[in-house]
């Protein structure tokens, strides 16, 4: 962390300082998700849940906090990895609202819960986004 520095100008000091704001970000959700969800989520998947909910969620809430450690010295590899993760947990929880769904006429709380879902499978996402915006091509 002391190495950002090295070799670098002081214009480049507001771009650590974010990188690192966001990468701290990153692992502070990543301890509530692992502490207040994991043990909700994980130990509950049953028989009838599709893969890919059971795929995307256990990425989800096993992997946002590594990523986002390792986000201090590989930002551009963390934020790729964040993505990925967001794709495929958002898929997973929203495929398993649609998997749930009873037609029964409404059609406007399922369409809330899909976009409160894809909305929080996305935030890891939008975190990757800005690590890579962030990243300077020599931390790579």
């Amino acid at each position: 962390m002391a190495d950002d520095f090295v070799g670098s100008s002081q214009a480049d000091a507001p771009r650590v300082t974010r990188k690192r704001l966001v990468a701290s970000l990153g692992s502070f959700y990543g301890i509530f998700v692992l502490i207040f969800v994991a043990p909700t989520v994980l130990f509950s998947f049953g028989n009838n849940d599709p893969f890919l909910v059971k795929v995307g969620v256990s990425l989800y809430v096993l992997s946002i906090l590594p990523a986002s450690i390792a986000a201090f010295w590989f930002p551009r590899h963390s934020g790729i990895w964040l993505i990925g993760v967001s794709i495929i947990a958002s898929l997973g929880l929203v495929y398993s609202q649609l998997h749930r769904f009873q037609p029964n006429g409404s059609y406007g709380l399922l369409i809330a819960s899909i976009c409160w879902w894809f909305f929080i499978g996305s935030i890891p996402g939008v975190l990757g986004v800005i690590l890579i915006l962030l990243a300077h091509p020599a931390d790579s």
